[in-house]
């Protein structure tokens, strides 16, 4: 059970920051984008509902409307329907598997929990799982299909057993997996979230477990990790994984983060105090095949932040801040250049979609070095510095300036032609050192920077 409560229209970019481009979907209301699903750089997958929103948390709100939104040109148009879950519905998971066909997974107030399916792009839904069946009322946590016809779906325990069920045709049967398949919860433990790779499945629960499956769901195993809850994790790879705990309560609590090489077996905690001492986790994806981590946070309000995109280049021993103010739930990518998040619920303006930019960006992804000879002058500066790119073409780069902690305290976004050098006047800043990075299509290189007294 995850504790996380919950018509055709063309659409340019309203505005957007240096890493993220906004869309704005027509979804009738102001709501929170709970899950997005990436087919390739065109087609993308979102699905969100309204909520109610205090500063400090969430919780749920009387809606009979999810809204499901897709594109298939890669966000210039967005036709957007509603899925009839229920009154009150929590959505829990949705996958797609092309431009018309998309599965959702959600719980209505009567504990209902259904699997729906639509094949014409979200105009009419039909339940896959009759009523009588065994999901019942039973939290559902995750769907997920390997392809068009390889499909799972897990959900809380019933009669002292998580409950998996797999299909081989498309959802039109499903078969639940044996109990003996499937290590016993502990009392009162139940999912929380899951992710797939491949034919691995994990899901993680609220006892700070994970149970992994490296066969499609067919058969299980468990494995304790060093928190004693998690709110949910994200594989690159059939390794390597990370899992976090970190929400808004009633107070802001410290994030907690765990790592894996072995793909679940075995977890160590990570130091993020570069992070501050207390925040909440909005998304946090391992960028698939890389060494890669993005973090989005929140500290303060919900609805008005300060909200930051962080990432790690060393699978989350570092961490840099490269971005500030936009409000990013459930980054997905499924590459280290096509990524998208959706939007946390907001009131100053229409809900939005967030598209992963790339270039000049995808140099942070890319692990490569920029090879470019550049100097930054003077240096200690006080307010001010020349960059200097020596280089025969005319290139678009972006600057980041960050201090010892990685904190992100100057950004800037140009383009030049490897004989101009370019004023960066960043202002006041505290005496001390700083980590400027220079990024390009690329790749990415950093030196140290002196601000004097």
């Amino acid at each position: 059970m995850k504790l996380n409560i919950f018509l055709l229209m063309l659409v340019l970019p309203v505005w957007g920051y240096g890493q993220w481009a906004a869309f704005t979907p027509d979804f009738g209301d102001t709501i929170r984008i709970y899950e997005v699903d990436i087919l390739n750089e065109n087609q993308i997958w979102a699905a969100g509902h309204r909520i109610g929103v205090k500063d400090d948390s969430f919780g749920p709100q009387e809606t009979d409307s999810v809204y499901i939104t897709r594109t298939i040109d890669g966000g210039q148009s967005w036709y957007t329907h509603t899925v009839p879950l229920g009154k009150r519905p929590v959505i829990t998971s949705i996958s797609a598997l092309d431009s018309n066909i998309c599965y959702v997974a959600g719980v209505t107030d009567s504990k209902r929990s259904k699997i729906l399916k639509t094949v014409d792009g979200g105009k009419t839904w039909t339940d896959t799982f009759s009523p009588d069946f065994g999901l019942g009322n039973n939290f559902v946590n995750y769907v997920h299909f390997f392809d068009f016809q390889r499909g799972i779906v897990q959900a809380d325990p019933k009669n002292g057993e998580f409950l998996v069920f797999l299909t081989n045709n498309g959802g039109v049967n499903w078969v639940k997996v044996h109990p003996d398949s499937i290590p016993n919860p502990l009392s009162g433990e139940f999912g929380y979230s899951a992710d797939a790779y491949g034919n691995n499945v994990w899901f993680n629960t609220g006892d700070g477990r994970i149970y992994k499956s490296s066969n499609s769901g067919l058969s299980w195993t468990v494995y304790q990790t060093p928190l004693s809850l998690l709110f949910g994790h994200s594989f690159a790879d059939s390794l390597h994984g990370i899992g976090y705990f970190g929400y808004f309560t009633q107070e802001l609590l410290p994030i907690e983060m765990i790592i894996t090489n072995d793909g679940g077996i075995s977890w160590q905690p990570l130091n993020i105090s570069t992070l501050g001492d207390s925040a909440a986790v909005f998304g946090l994806e391992y960028i698939p095949n890389s060494s890669y981590i993005m973090l989005n946070t929140c500290i303060g309000n919900i609805t008005s932040g300060y909200f930051a995109t962080w990432i790690s280049p060393d699978r989350g021993v570092t961490w840099q801040q490269i971005s500030s103010g936009e409000n990013i739930h459930q980054p997905t990518f499924i590459s280290p250049t096509i990524g998208w998040g959706g939007e946390g619920q907001q009131f100053a303006h229409k809900t939005q979609m967030f598209k992963y930019t790339g270039s000049p960006l995808v140099g942070l992804f890319s692990g490569k070095t920029l090879v470019q000879d550049w100097s930054i002058s003077p240096n200690p500066c006080v307010d001010h510095f020349n960059l200097e790119i020596k280089s025969d073409k005319t290139e678009s780069y972006m600057l980041l300036i960050n201090d010892v902690q990685g904190k992100l305290v100057y950004t800037e976004s140009f383009v030049q032609d490897g004989t101009t050098p370019v004023p960066v006047n960043f202002g006041k800043l505290s005496a001390g050192n700083y980590v400027v990075t220079l990024l390009s299509k690329e790749g990415k290189a950093a030196k140290w920077m002196v601000v004097a007294e």
